[in-house]
């Protein structure tokens, strides 16, 4: 935890000082092609379970659990996930999206964590996150895990926005935004997160939101521990630097993949072009299939984004009562289509 707390106090000059090279697209479209990435990975360490807090006052199973038995609670609970990782000889991949909530607004809260210390009734939320995670996290740890906190949108949260603003004499308040940019962090950086940032992929990387969020990759590098960033969704273009890192995106872009994907070719880079993993956040059952179905298509409809060389964050537990196993699905035939 020191050693993470030393890195916010030089994060706010590395705002300012990282390179963030060349922004600049490509100036030819490339035709449509199908949604898989060039590199087709074969490495198996490609399954993560994730976890959704929610909205602030919707029920959710995480949102219960943290306010019945704080965090620790929450790390209980997923013993059995990371036995399933761990019984494969996999180090245990876990997102947490939105680990602190968000509100009713258009755009997810960036800085919830900093909404939630304002109000002493919600000090639950947050109380016991970086105790229940720190010790998972620790690069000495036997059995370390790789540990995502997936935040909302840095150029879309209005309580952000605000201090970019001018004022009546044409000047913002960066040194606030920047603050509230890493004080909104502060609890996952501590508790030895990744970061995933929301809506990021249209964010010019020379812009204030871009060249922040590439100060948290310039530290991560620069602290050797193999920690990363998360762009969301597929990079917008010209903004080609995106391309460089991992991207996340959800598997309702491929509810109608004719017309998503021609607007991808246009105006988004595909998934052939990152360089990096590409995750698939299922979020949404295949065509015919609805949530209550989840145990039926589950794991073949996640094996068949494996198949396709797609990092697949899913829902371990399920995998779990259901009987599959890791393993399983990487060598089980699937029978889910990919919409």
């Amino acid at each position: 935890m020191l050693m993470c707390l030393k890195h916010l106090c030089v994060i706010c000059s590395l705002c300012v000082l990282v390179d963030c090279g060349s922004s600049q697209g490509q100036q030819n479209d490339p035709q449509p092609q199908a949604p898989h990435p060039t590199v087709q990975s074969r490495d198996r360490a490609r399954v993560v379970h994730w976890m959704q807090f929610g909205p602030f006052n919707e029920p959710r199973p995480l949102r219960d659990t943290v306010h019945r038995n704080g965090w620790k609670g929450v790390v209980r609970e997923l013993e059995p996930v990371f036995k399933w990782f761990r019984d494969a000889g996999q180090t245990p991949r876990i997102m947490i999206h939105t680990p602190f909530g968000y509100g009713d607004g258009p755009a997810m809260d960036y800085d919830a964590y900093l909404r939630a210390r304002q109000n002493k009734a919600h000090e639950w939320i947050y109380s016991d996150f970086v105790e229940a995670w720190q010790p998972l996290t620790d690069p000495q740890a036997k059995d370390r895990i790789d540990l995502v906190c997936y935040v909302g949108a840095i150029a879309l949260d209005p309580d952000m926005k605000k201090y970019l603003e001018p004022d009546e004499s044409g000047q913002v308040d960066l040194a606030t935004w920047r603050a509230r940019a890493m004080e909104s962090l502060q609890p996952f950086l501590e508790a030895g997160a990744s970061i995933g940032f929301d809506a990021s992929s249209g964010i010019d990387p020379d812009s204030i939101e871009g060249q922040f969020i590439l100060s948290i990759d310039r530290m991560f590098q620069q602290e050797g521990l193999g920690r990363y960033i998360l762009i969301e969704a597929l990079p917008h273009k010209p903004y080609a630097r995106w391309c460089d890192f991992r991207v996340i995106m959800a598997s309702t872009y491929w509810e109608d993949r004719s017309a998503k994907w021609l607007k991808f070719g246009k105006l988004n880079f595909g998934p052939d072009q990152i360089q990096q993993e590409v995750w698939m956040l299922i979020n949404m059952p295949p065509s015919g299939e609805t949530w209550d179905t989840l145990a039926r298509w589950n794991a073949p409809y996640t094996r068949q984004w494996l198949e396709q060389g797609y990092t697949c964050c899913t829902r371990v537990p399920r995998l779990i009562d259901a009987g599959v196993s890791y393993d399983d699905l990487f060598t089980s035939s699937p029978n889910a289509a990919v919409p």
